[in-house]
This record gives structure tokens, sequence and C-alpha cells, in this order.
């Protein structure tokens, strides 16, 4: 399976809602701005993997996106839990904190 193609990531989704690539998937809808898509998609996926720091890095976009700031600094707080190296997340923390004094 090709992982940068679209299609082929969402049959296989589709048939295995417990894959670990569902955040390669999510980004791909959230980087063409399916909000909606790309948030079901971690929804699913973060049912079965709950402490995915990919996963919920999207999440955390697609929540400031929405502009839900609040919401966004919680998750990435969880990523940052879960994966304490993930540098974009810190990064990002630090400007979501920034805004919100």
């Amino acid at each position: 399976m090709d992982i940068n193609n679209q299609i082929e990531l969402e049959v296989y989704f589709a048939d295995h809602f417990d894959t670990i690539l569902f955040p390669v998937l999510a980004d791909m809808y959230l980087k063409n701005n399916e909000l909606g898509r790309s948030r079901k998609v971690c929804e699913i996926g973060l049912k079965h993997y709950p402490k995915d720091s990919a996963g919920l890095f999207v999440l955390a976009n697609i929540e400031k996106k929405e502009g839900n700031l609040k919401e966004v600094e919680k998750i990435l707080g969880d990523v940052l839990l879960y994966a304490p190296d993930h540098l974009l997340a810190a990064i990002e923390l630090c400007e979501i904190q920034t805004v919100l004094g």
C-alpha cells in the first residue's frame, strides 16, 4: 500500500479502523481543509490508540483551525506527555499559551 495515496488509505481504513496509520489519513484530510473527515478519522483511531501522539497532534491542529485554543492547549499537553520529544507540539504549545496569556 502506498501511504501517500489517499484513496488507498481510505479503502484500507474503511476495512481496518484499528490501523495505526490513521494519523496519515487524518492529516491528508486536514491539509485539504476537510476538518469533519479529519476529526472523524482521529476519533476512530484514538479509540484504538488513545496515546498516539501523531493522532493527537492532528486533532490539536483541527481544534486550532476551528479556533478552540483551550482544547488545543489540553491536547498538546497530552502529546507532550506521551511524546516528550515532540518538538512541533512543544513549539505550538508555547505559541498557544502565549496567545491565551
